[in-house]
């Protein structure tokens, strides 16, 4: 995070965000596999759901949901 502050003190969606912050995982830490909006239920479900990053690296996974602020 401190990272993306010093590149990005803002980002213009939520999106944008997830795409900033894979980008610096992926410089600092390149043995560290990045998926961006993972589906995590059937394919024959009613209603997609996705996960917003998950990481795999050698030891664990890790599932990271973003949650972006905005303005009222």
């Amino acid at each position: 995070m401190a990272q993306l502050r010093q590149d990005r003190p803002v980002f213009h969606s939520e999106a944008d965000l997830q795409h900033s912050f894979a980008r610096v995982l992926w410089e600092l830490a390149p043995k560290i596999q990045s998926r961006l909006e993972v589906r995590q239920n059937a394919p024959d479900a009613r209603g997609a759901e996705y996960l917003d990053l998950l990481c795999v690296g050698p030891s664990a996974c890790t599932a990271i949901e973003f949650k972006y602020r905005t303005a009222e």
